[in-house]
């Protein structure tokens, strides 16, 4: 952890990734941030003061800023959402902790149609994350996925929210819906075309049979981080990937939304910068698997 007490001395920081911190006067945390390059994304700070009341704010009260380097940009992401979470910042609202999640489940009705239902998620086990689709934090945004996907594939409206009670459903008296809610259509047929449907928001499943460790290797300089992640879940980081692996990952460790979004991102399109290495020695007992934190 490097430090500068003066704003007009942000040149010392350097021109890599890295996590940043913005203290008060007082020695609070202010504010948590990540870049691909330190100096210059507080540089940015700086400038936005001029045009950005809340920007403004943040510098004013800031007295202090201290930084940790990474080897890319993955060790910064996974960093600052670690961190967020831990201290909780009063200028990080995108990533602190405790806000509502909500997520879609397919249910099968007694006539063996798929019923969509959204569900307001507290905790979810790490075995129902599979069984999951559209995990977000907006409820309206949600909602409107399921309005697209209904019209575009001609789904049944009482089967995905949209509608209550007896009788056809709208969509299928101008004819959208072909007749679920009257047990008309096929549910094989009906149930396929709702997999189809809603196929792009189901939750990534692990692609692999143990825990991972992440090589991230810097493309400027000789730094290189290794992540250890099983389930989405990032477990530690560290430069000493023999260490990491003698950990054993049976303990309780936590699913975290924000994570997960990085993480796939990272493991279904990687990089140049990072090698995907198979970690059996800390592999997952499955009997122990922990509930999520959201």
């Amino acid at each position: 952890m490097r430090k500068t007490t003066d704003l007009n001395a942000v040149k010392i920081m350097p021109l890599t990734p890295g996590v940043y911190f913005f203290y008060s006067h007082a020695g609070h945390l202010l504010y948590i941030g990540k870049s691909i390059s330190l100096r210059n994304r507080v540089y940015a700070h700086i400038l936005a003061a001029k045009y950005s009341s809340k920007e403004e704010r943040l510098i004013r009260q800031t007295s202090r800023i201290e930084w940790e380097e990474t080897a890319g940009e993955l060790g910064a992401l996974l960093r600052e959402a670690t961190l967020i979470k831990q201290y909780q910042p009063i200028y990080n609202q995108r990533l602190r902790k405790n806000r509502v999640l909500y997520g879609l489940k397919l249910r099968e009705t007694e006539n063996q149609y798929s019923r969509i239902e959204l569900v307001r998620l507290n905790a979810i086990l790490q075995h129902e994350i599979p069984l999951l689709y559209g995990l977000s934090r907006s409820k309206r945004e949600l909602m409107q996925k399921i309005v697209d996907y209904t019209k575009q594939w001609n789904l049944c409206a009482k089967l995905t929210l949209l509608e209550k009670g007896p009788g056809p459903c709208f969509y299928f008296q101008i004819k959208r819906c072909k007749g679920a809610c009257l047990n008309l259509e096929n549910p094989t047929a009906y149930n396929a075309r709702v997999t189809q449907a809603f196929r792009k928001l189901r939750v990534e499943s692990w692609p692999y049979s143990s825990s991972i460790i992440i090589k991230e290797k810097s493309l400027t300089t000789l730094r290189v981080d290794y992540h250890k992640i099983d389930r989405w879940c990032h477990l530690l980081s560290g430069k000493n990937k023999k260490v990491l692996s003698h950990i054993e990952t049976s303990f309780p460790h936590c699913f975290d939304f924000d994570i997960y979004k990085i993480l796939v991102k990272y493991l279904l399109a990687p990089s140049s910068t990072i090698k995907i290495i198979p970690d059996f020695l800390g592999s997952i007992d499955n009997s122990t698997m922990p509930a999520v934190t959201l």
